[in-house]
């Protein structure tokens, strides 16, 4: 037990700031009037993701959400290493009683637990903004958070405005998140 509270104090305060020390995960977000989560289905592009994400140094990186005959989706995450082959995740989301959350478990890296991926913004044809909150609130929390368009670009005032409500309502740093490349790509096709 002694060392498990050792581990768990150098991990919070190995973190960047010590900015989930003693903090809280964001309330989740509200299904608005109309929300309907089968609408994510099909392609996304990865606009801006945590620094600490298995994509990093990945550009091109895309997010195809596929139903299921069980009503849950399949997720495939690819993109392109920096030697131009073929990188990719794999997981399955589940459903749950909110139309704004879903349950992802990754096939790619096993977990004992899933990852709540809360769905904070989106019109479902332009832009998605979601975040993941894992610790044990409020004594240690940790944050991060993507924003992805269905076009492999988006506006600047689009950009700063989803950022601003990431950093600001959801409480994701500004430094633990980057910005996808997005350029000169070859888009890998969803294995069938």
């Amino acid at each position: 037990m002694k060392m498990i509270a050792t581990l768990f104090f150098v991990f919070a305060f190995a973190s960047p700031a010590f900015g989930g020390l003693f903090s809280k995960c964001p309330t989740p977000p509200t299904a608005p009037a109309g929300a309907d989560i089968a609408k994510i289905a099909g392609r996304w592009y990865e606009i801006a993701r945590p620094t600490k994400a298995s994509e990093n140094g990945l550009t091109c990186v895309t997010c195809d959400v596929t139903p299921r005959k069980d009503g849950n989706f399949n997720i495939t995450n690819l993109g392109t290493k920096p030697d131009g082959s073929k990188a990719g995740e794999y997981g399955l989301a589940k459903r749950t009683s909110s139309q704004v959350l879903l349950n992802i478990y990754s096939l790619t890296v096993k977990l004992p637990f899933p990852i709540g991926f809360n769905i904070a913004y989106t019109d479902y044809d332009n832009y998605l903004v979601a975040y993941t909150c894992l610790g044990i609130p409020p004594i240690y929390t940790v944050k991060h958070g993507w924003i992805l368009s269905r076009n492999n670009t988006i506006s600047a005032d689009k950009l700063t405005e989803l950022t601003d409500l990431l950093f600001t309502k959801y409480g994701v740093s500004r430094d633990e998140t980057e910005f996808t490349t997005q350029k000169d790509c070859k888009y890998w096709p969803v294995p069938q």
